[in-house]
């Protein structure tokens, strides 16, 4: 099967976005090997137990839901929410009764006497000896229903078994009560066998599920932010009573967080790792690259709208006539190489709004500067006092893995000081004495277009503006100087220290002419101002 998720699509009332992840691929390619390990033909399957691994915030839901979902046109398909019903305390009953359920809509033969007789035979496996009355009492008869000669499917036509509010106690008396439990689980397994068997034999018309269209695909998702406890007894219900041929789980987790559910059971000295391993057949790491598609579906258009910024007097530096998409190209290559999370990501970028959206007029704020501590501030303070003290004093040990990470980000500083000044009423339009001369000046000589890496920007520009100041009259003499230097040069080859001492003051003087002279300070308190809004 090959899945596009290039369009929006509604599940179950709610609304999943594009593939900004690029994500279908992956369903594809699992699909075929989960049909190729759980088998296709009736007469040949096995039960196969697939982890699917990924960080909090990593779209691990998204991913199952659209997944899952395509997947019903094929396949019987269940879809179960473990934190949405952990307070059940019975996984086992929750698996077995979102089995019947779902699969009830996945045929068009649920109500016939042949159906309900596959549900007298599940109920019968379950709970082979529970007394007449706690029978009546949590699923609404008699046990006797089952046991009478004059019992047929019309019997059970009227009464609807209510798994959910039945699962807690069922499964309390079903294991207190069951003396023989191996032949009695082999029953339930049998029962469960023949239901799936008949929803896929008997589809729904539009679906084009056939006799050989096995396996039955169950999806458990957050079960790593369930209790401890029912999370443990979820994994040994599938393990131990949902081991059934033509069965396939697909269990969702942060793997290393459900390691320490683990240890909440057996403590901390238990080796969680080796005894999760027992119950997956394979982990899929879930990559979460973030994509520029991705940040722009959670990108606010007002608070970035170029006009709404005029009229504030707003200057987004060095992006002064503003485009998103270069802003969430660098955003997107920021979050990428700090491994940040397409969740945590979309919150960095939030905060990056609000920050835009309650300053005061006539400001200017450095966006690469401001991205670069929110991010470090969503990988926690210690990271965000680290990279305070690589931006203030010279890089040290402790700060190299920062240093390094900025170095191997690139984004392109694009500012026409000609054209852009005129943009915003505060700035002056008044040309220096390097911009206007034509003795010996560059082309272009009021713009600059240069590639620049994160770690060369807020070191080698935004440190020393910060710390040393500057003087718009030193900084333009200073470049006439240059200028008048590499006029007379003979050959720029020669010269490659020259060119970039020019390169260098020239940019710095793009940020004194469009007042981007903030210190690292008061970047610091805005962000964590913005963090405290979660």
């Amino acid at each position: 099967m090959d899945f596009d998720w290039s369009n929006i699509k509604v599940i179950d009332g709610e609304q999943f976005s594009s593939d900004n992840l690029d994500r279908a691929k992956y369903a594809t390619y699992l699909t075929s090997l989960i049909k190729a390990k759980g088998g296709t033909d009736k007469n040949n399957l096995s039960n196969y137990v697939l982890n699917l691994d990924a960080e909090w915030g990593a779209g691990k839901t998204y991913f199952l839901k659209r997944w899952s979902e395509d997947l019903k046109s094929n396949h019987p398909v269940v879809y179960i929410d473990t934190w949405a019903i952990d307070y059940l305390e019975s996984p086992l009953m929750t698996v077995l009764s979102e089995i019947i359920e779902q699969l009830k809509s996945q045929t068009d033969r649920a109500d016939t006497p042949k159906a309900k007789a596959k549900f007298k035979e599940i109920i019968k496996a379950a709970a082979p000896r529970v007394g007449s009355g706690l029978m009546k009492r949590y699923l609404g008869f008699d046990l006797d229903v089952f046991d009478s000669s004059q019992t047929d499917g019309a019997n059970l036509s009227n009464k609807e078994i209510d798994f959910s509010k039945a699962g807690e106690k069922v499964l309390e008396i079903f294991c207190k009560e069951v003396t023989d439990s191996k032949k009695s689980v082999k029953a339930l397994k049998l029962a469960i066998q023949d239901w799936v068997e008949y929803v896929v034999d008997h589809p729904v018309k539009n679906m084009n599920t056939i006799t050989n269209s096995y396996p039955a695909f169950i999806f458990i998702d957050e079960l790593d932010r369930c209790k401890p406890t029912y999370a443990v007894e979820m994994l040994e219900a599938i393990k131990h009573v949902f081991d059934i041929p033509g069965l396939v789980f697909i269990v969702a987790t942060n793997t290393m967080q459900l390691s320490h559910t683990v240890k909440a059971v057996y403590g901390s000295k238990f080796d969680a790792e080796i005894y999760l391993s027992r119950f997956f057949d394979n982990k899929y790491y879930l990559r979460s690259k973030v994509s520029e598609e991705l940040l722009l579906n959670h990108h606010s258009k007002v608070t970035y709208d170029l006009k709404n910024l005029v009229e504030r007097g707003i200057i987004l530096f060095p992006y002064i006539n503003f485009n998103s998409k270069d802003f969430l190209k660098l955003c997107s290559d920021v979050f990428n190489e700090f491994k940040i999370p397409p969740r945590q990501s979309i919150k960095v970028l939030n905060r990056i709004q609000l920050v835009v959206s309650t300053m005061r007029g006539n400001t200017t704020l450095d966006m690469p500067l401001l991205l670069c501590l929110c991010t470090f501030m969503e990988m926690g303070q210690n990271k965000l006092e680290s990279a305070i003290r690589l931006f203030k004093t010279a890089v040290s040990s402790e700060e190299s893995m920062i240093y390094h990470a900025l170095g191997a980000i690139k984004f392109d500083f694009s500012i026409s000081s000609f054209e852009n000044r005129k943009i915003y009423d505060h700035i002056s339009d008044q040309e220096l004495i390097y911009e206007s001369s034509n003795n010996g000046a560059p082309a272009k000589r009021n713009s600059i277009n240069q590639e620049l890496t994160l770690n060369d920007y807020l070191l080698n520009y935004k440190r020393q503006t910060t710390l040393y100041g500057y003087s718009g009259i030193g900084y333009h003499n200073e470049i006439q100087k240059l200028i008048e230097t590499n006029r007379r040069s003979s050959s720029q080859s020669n010269n490659r220290s020259l060119i970039d001492k020019l390169k260098t003051k020239r940019i710095h003087l793009m940020f004194y002419i469009f007042n981007n002279d903030s210190n690292f300070d008061y970047y610091q308190e805005l962000v964590e101002m913005s963090a405290n809004l979660d």
